[in-house]
Order: C-alpha cells, then structure tokens, then sequence
C-alpha cells in the first residue's frame, strides 16, 4: 500500500519530487533523543544545584578562615610587636648592668689609688691616720651604694632577659598559628576553586545537550512538519475542493476584544494579535510542538519566527507554583516558561542579547512548580531553598541563566546588569557581587 501511495504521490501535478513522507521511526527517533537530551538536562540541573549548595558552604568556611588568619596575623603583630619592646627593654638593662660595673670599678680603683695604707704615710701624711680611716670608710660606704646600683641593674638584667624569652616564645606561638591559619585559609579556598570548577563543567556540559536538545527538537518539528505537509497534499489532491476551515486565529477580520494600539493591552492580547499576523505571514504558525511552541528554532527571534498563544490573564487566583501551564507563556528555549508579562519582555531581552552575542540566552530554570520547589527544598541543605510556595519561580517571573551569564563579571553578565534592567529584569540585589550571578528576576 506504501509502494502504491508513493507511486500515486509522484505522480501528482505540481507536487515535488522531494515531498516524499518521512518515516515514523525517524520521528520517533528524533523524540527519542529529545527524551533522552531532558533527561540528562533534568540530571544536571539536580547536580548544579547540589554543586552550588556545596559551595555555599564552602564559600562561608572561606570566610571563616579567612576571618582566622586575619586574626591571627593581628595577634602576630601584636606578639611581635611586644617582642620588639621586651628586647629593647632587655638591652637597656644589659647596657645599665654593663656601666654600672663599669662606674664601681673605676671609683674602686680611683679611690684606692689615692688612699696607699704604708704605715710612713699613714704617720707621715697632712691629716695623719684619721685621714686614712676617713678615707677608708668613705670608699666601703661607696662600695656599698654601688653593690646596691650594681644588684639592681643585674636584676633588672634579669627581668628583661626572662621578658624577651617569654616575647620571643610569644612570637613562636603566633607564627606557627598564623601559619596554620594560612594553610586552613588556601585550602578553604583551593575547595571552593574546585567546587567552581566542577560548577563550570556542569554548565558547560548542560550547555553542549541543551545545543544537542535544540537540534534534536528542531529535527523533530521538521521531520513532523513534513509529513504532515506531505499527506495534506496528498488529501488536498485527492479531496474535492472545499473552502478551509476558519482558524479564529488567523482570521484577520476578528475583532474580539483587540484595540489598535499596544499601549493599554494586556500581554496576552498582544500575543495573541502577533500570532494572527504571523499566522498570515508564515503558514506553519499554527503547527504547535509538545510545550506549545511552533516548530521553529529555539531562540529563533527574526520577524516571521511564530509567536506562541497562552492564555494568561491575572495569576492572583493561582497559588505560588500552581499556576497552569495554559495560563504560561513558552520561551524560546524549550520547555521554559514565564508569566505573560514577564515572557514577552524576556523574549524581548533575548532578541537583544541575540543581536550582542550571536545566540538565545542559555536558560536553565524559569518557572517552577510548586512540586519542583518541594523537591529542592527536600534536597538542599536548610536555608538554601525557599519553601514550597515562597520562590519567584513559582509566580513565573524568574529565571536561572547560564552560557556565560552565570559568571560574575564576564562580558555577557556585564552586559545584562546593563540592559537588563531596560527589559524589567533586574539581578536582585541579594543575588549581586557573585553570591548568584545566574538568578534574574521580571518587575
């Protein structure tokens, strides 16, 4: 029967050679890869996220050693500082000890000089013997005062000594904690270098299936697409003429409750006005994918890429991480999605990040389920998840990016904190200088 339809299919007027039917397990191939790409995508995503948990904690063990070695760099000052004061102390006793034994041995000898005890002189002399026993006590009265200046400065010699050895263990003490609190320091540090790099390689790897998915995707879409334009030619030449069914989607002539202008509508409405005028443009802007969106290229922003339809309309009445996909606007990366204000001015930014750098914006989370929040929650270590129904994720106006964004100053995270902000997206101030570059948020 296949070798019949494709024979009667050639031999249709004005249908090409090329139109023939892919085969269904090419289809399903493609879908295959497509399963298997988000899969290994959602692994990752668990894995960047215990990663970034891990450091977390590393980065506030840093800190902390960080904080060690300063202080204990301080008490080394301060140890040697004293050591410095205890040995010029100690030297200036030394130095007294030192002229002080100096200062009794010269009065000694100067006043045993001039006192000679021979027995002619001591009869013989001026003043007689009186002058000699005066003498004599005048010199063990000095000798006297002397020992008690000379004991003095030898203690004193004492207590500098024994203070510049206390000093100087002091200061023994400190080095080897200053050391050992720089040796805490660089491996505190050298961890958080390795949980960085870890970090990179997983984005870098999420980036290469998130390529792969894209094109896998894109493969598919066509694949589908082609068959599916392939049998309506076939029915279309085999069916009687009939005028088409109206889709009130690309019927130019409904009105509905669309004004002229943007200004004053809601997104939804705008989205939904873009799609009609696609519609008409590109024939294919009704074909839909499995999340919604048309079967063009993720991150395709030219002006005849379709324009995916979502309800949208206020969210209030939805719980945080409860809101229906039916009310969410898809992005162009697949499988991420937003609130409908929030969507189009995302979709707007990536059109100007795409013109900056050649490519979308690599996204790794956008809207969240209030499921996906209890997971996290469960497996993150306290504090570093929002409870269940407390995460922007879950309003829809968030999103986690990564392609070079993810990076604290580098050019494309740069150039967000720049216009970002243009678009209504902001990286919070809490998430700024590094703590995490990756998270954005719309209003």
């Amino acid at each position: 029967m296949a070798a019949i339809l494709g024979i009667w299919l050639a031999a249709v007027p004005g249908l090409p050679a090329s139109a023939s039917v892919p085969a269904l397990n090419d289809v399903e191939r493609s879908r295959q890869d497509e399963a298997r790409h988000t899969e290994s995508i959602e692994s990752l995503k668990t894995d960047l996220a215990l990663v970034r948990s891990r450091l977390d904690d590393l980065h506030a063990d840093a800190d902390a050693a960080i904080l060690a070695y300063d202080e204990q760099q301080e008490l080394l000052d301060e140890a040697e500082a004293a050591y410095s004061d205890a040995k010029e102390s100690s030297d200036t006793a030394s130095a007294d000890h030192a002229a002080s034994r100096r200062e009794v041995a010269r009065y000694a000898a100067a006043a045993y000089r001039g006192a000679d005890l021979g027995q002619i002189d001591v009869w013989m002399g001026a003043e007689g013997p009186q002058e000699v026993v005066d003498r004599g006590g005048y010199v063990r009265l000095l000798a006297d005062r002397r020992k008690v200046d000379l004991d003095r400065t030898r203690a004193a010699g004492l207590v500098g000594e024994t203070m510049r050895d206390r000093a100087r263990k002091a200061e023994q003490e400190r080095e080897q904690a200053a050391e050992d609190a720089a040796e805490a320091k660089d491996i505190a540090l050298e961890a958080v270098r390795e949980q960085e790099s870890q970090m990179e390689s997983i984005l870098a790897e999420q980036s290469e299936v998130e390529a792969a998915l894209a094109a896998a995707q894109d493969n598919t879409a066509e694949l589908e697409a082609e068959r599916e334009r392939a049998l309506e030619r076939a029915r279309t030449a085999s069916a009687p003429v009939a005028l088409p069914e109206v889709d009130p989607l690309r019927d130019p002539h409904r009105q509905g409750d669309l004004s002229a202008g943007r200004q004053g509508r809601s997104a939804p409405e705008h989205l939904r006005e873009t799609a009609r005028a696609t519609a008409t443009e590109n024939p294919r802007a009704g074909e839909k994918d499995r999340v919604g969106q048309s079967p063009a290229a993720p991150g395709d922003r030219s002006d005849t890429a379709p324009v995916a339809v979502c309800e949208g309309g206020a969210l209030a009445r939805y719980g945080n991480g409860a809101v229906p996909e039916s009310a969410l606007c898809p992005l162009p990366q697949t499988g991420e999605m937003l609130r409908a204000d929030a969507a189009v001015a995302f979709i707007e930014l990536d059109g100007a990040y795409r013109e900056r750098f050649g490519q979308a914006m690599c996204v790794t989370d956008s809207y969240r389920p209030v499921s996906e929040q209890a997971r996290l929650f469960r497996e993150m270590p306290t504090g570093m998840a929002a409870r269940p129904g407390n995460s922007t994720h879950g309003l829809g106006i968030a999103v986690d990016l990564c392609g070079g964004v993810n990076a604290h100053r580098s050019p494309q995270h740069e150039w967000m904190l720049a216009n970002a902000p243009d678009f209504g997206w902001t990286n919070p101030e809490w998430a700024r200088d590094g703590f995490e570059p990756w998270h954005w948020e719309f209003g």
